[in-house]
């Protein structure tokens, strides 16, 4: 391949002359060394830190591929509806959601805390557990803040139905039972019913239901507002339903006041009318 110059040279005022070497007229510029800053920082000003990474690294991101492969991650299956993905297919979810900024909870950045779900934020498994899906929390694929991982059963896909509950381990393993934490491998700091209150004397207790990992709205203490979120159909039909009956007593109430409204009308009018036939009568 040869390159042919589109545009002809302009041609020499004077010729070469043989035997002096070519001079530069004007000297080079000197350059910057590298790509620095122009202007200084503004006072009181300071440069952006880099952000830092909050979500699983890549270590731990392997070791829960390696548990939904069975040990291979190359074979690695979606965990909640058992579809294969690989070593590259779907993402790491995390179970406990880490917040805004990161968490200090370090059970939170383990396998522990991860599983493996097909799809994307907006779609499959993954999607599902984002948005919440009150089936996905039943089988302790997301979980409410404050709760710790290892302690909460989750049920693996099964091609029969009905799935294998197992437990999640640190290190990346299935656990066929629960496991024992010591009192100190707990993250206190982030459990809502272990944390005192000024005034408040114990902590709450736990129930039985949120020892179970049975999902629950976060913050919510007394039984009639469990009730209300695990019961949203009838709250709604209770609530239109009052609200039905409400506009009808009202309306009833307000049709009789105006009856009798009518009534006393009614009676003044004939009251008016028998004066003035009593006064034309008088006249007469």
């Amino acid at each position: 391949m040869t390159l042919q110059r589109r545009t002809p040279l302009p041609p020499r005022k004077a010729p070469l002359s043989q035997g002096v070497p070519l001079s530069r007229k004007a000297p080079l510029s000197a350059s910057r060394a590298g790509l620095g800053r122009t202007a200084p920082l503004r006072p009181g000003r300071q440069p952006r830190a880099p952000r830092s990474e909050t979500g699983f690294s890549p270590a731990v991101k392997l070791q829960v591929r390696t548990r939904a492969g069975n040990g291979d991650p190359d074979e690695a299956r979606c965990e909640h509806c058992g579809v294969w993905l690989g070593r590259y297919g779907g993402q790491v979810q995390h179970i406990v959601a880490r917040g805004m900024g990161g968490t200090s909870n370090p059970v939170l950045g383990t396998a522990a805390n991860g599983a493996l779900l097909c799809g994307t934020a907006q779609s499959g498994s993954h999607g599902l557990a984002e948005r919440r899906d009150r089936e996905m929390g039943v089988r302790g694929f997301w979980l409410p803040q404050g709760t710790d991982p290892r302690l909460v059963p989750m049920m693996l896909a099964s091609g029969r139905g009905s799935g294998i509950t197992v437990w999640r381990s640190v290190d990346g393993r299935y656990l066929f039972e629960a496991p024992e934490v010591a009192e100190h491998g707990t993250h206190r700091a982030h459990h809502r019913s272990s944390r005192r209150r000024p005034g408040r004397g114990r902590p709450r207790r736990r129930s039985a239901r949120e020892a179970a990992g049975t999902p629950l709205a976060p913050g919510m203490g007394c039984r009639m507002t469990r009730w209300i979120y695990n019961h949203q159909l009838a709250t709604v039909v209770i609530i239109l339903g009052a609200g039905l009956a409400w506009d009808y007593l009202a309306g009833r109430r307000k049709r009789r006041r105006h009856a009798e409204m009518q009534a006393l009308h009614f009676d003044e009018w004939e009251r008016e009318i028998a004066d003035h036939e009593e006064e034309e009568g008088t006249w007469r």
